[in-house]
């Protein structure tokens, strides 16, 4: 299965893409961490052919799950999933966490 979940910042999708991966025992990665490379030192944007590298190698697997907000560089993934999860959390409950 190819599942991408979407939405806005604080909407749930790590949390359910997450879920969904011990689940289905399906690898998850987040698209910031796809763009950015996590170091000790802080992050660091990768270069594009790294990061367009590491996109394919991803969505031309079998099973995966991305989650993040859409991003026009990683939109590929669309056309390459099964299903796309659009959530939709209204502002006074993804702030409601944030207190």
């Amino acid at each position: 299965m190819k599942l991408d979940i979407i939405g806005s910042v604080a909407g749930g999708k790590t949390t359910l893409a997450r879920d969904l991966s011990e689940i289905y025992h399906f690898p998850f990665f987040q698209k910031d961490n796809i763009v950015w490379e996590r170091t000790p030192n802080g992050d660091k944007k990768r270069d594009a052919k790294e990061r367009d590298q590491l996109f394919q190698e991803i969505i031309n697997s079998d099973d995966w799950i991305v989650e993040g907000s859409p991003r026009k560089l990683l939109h590929e993934s669309f056309e390459k999933c099964d299903y796309i999860i659009l959530l939709d959390i209204p502002l006074c409950k993804r702030s409601w966490f944030e207190v």
